[in-house]
């Protein structure tokens, strides 16, 4: 019986020694063919079981289920972020910064090419008082009222912007002044009754510009800002006397 396992033990060894020599030659044989020798390795990595069992005692088994990659949320789209951007929300109109870019665009439309244009100014005098009697929300109804009248008294090329509170910018594009004069003329017709009809006095005044050809629209605002300013005086000693 001791003899037989030694035999058995002695016929392991020679297999064990056999299998080594085997393995040993081919990873020398691939070696030389420039061959990596992991890849006699892979299949035994992959033959590996999905789950592994912690060898700790107590330690909890990990789980090496695949997980899906975590996404990233998509972005918010913006189609409608520049007109939002460039629009006064009471009225509908453009703000001070669609005002300002249509001014500078303007302005070098008219240094190129020379075509006639004017600006107009306009401003509601009286709100605030009306505020204190009426509320701010309904006496903030008379600013749509007045962006309304300025846009149905224009043409469709005319630009009407809200750039304060009350205070409103008119590009009239080829437009001299004599035209210019009309248009607020019948603007100031249009509002004058129903603003004196109430119980604050309010004014409606206007102020206008149309530069010549080698006048540049920021110098003829100047000139606009100066005749609203001087209207509106004539308006207040007019209410007061």
């Amino acid at each position: 019986m001791d003899l037989s396992v030694d035999v058995i033990v002695a016929i392991l060894i020679v297999a064990i020694v056999a299998n080594l020599v085997i393995t040993v030659g081919l990873l020398v044989a691939l070696v030389r063919r420039g061959r990596a020798p992991r890849a006699i390795a892979a299949p035994m990595v992959a033959s590996r079981p999905e789950r592994e069992t912690a060898v700790s005692v107590g330690e909890p088994a990990l789980d090496t289920e695949e997980v899906e990659p975590m996404r990233p949320e998509p972005e918010p789209a913006y189609e409608g972020g520049v007109v939002s951007i460039l629009t006064d929300p009471l009225t509908g109109l453009d703000n001070r910064l669609a005002w300002d870019r249509l001014l500078r665009e303007e302005n070098a439309r008219k240094r190129r090419y020379g075509r006639p244009v004017s600006l107009v100014i306009a401003e509601l005098y009286g709100l605030d008082a009306l505020a204190d009697l009426v509320g701010r929300e309904a006496a903030d109804k008379l600013v749509p009222a007045i962006a309304e009248a300025l846009t149905r008294y224009g043409r469709a090329p005319d630009r009407v912007a809200r750039v304060g509170h009350a205070r409103f910018h008119i590009l009239l594009p080829e437009t001299d002044e004599v035209r210019a004069i009309n248009y607020i003329e019948r603007v100031r017709q249009a509002c004058d009754l129903w603003l004196e009809a109430g119980a604050v006095a309010l004014n409606l005044s206007l102020g206008w510009a149309s530069p010549g050809p080698d006048d540049d629209l920021e110098t003829a605002m100047v000139t606009a800002e100066d005749r609203l300013l001087a209207e509106h005086r004539r308006n207040s000693r007019r209410a007061t006397g």
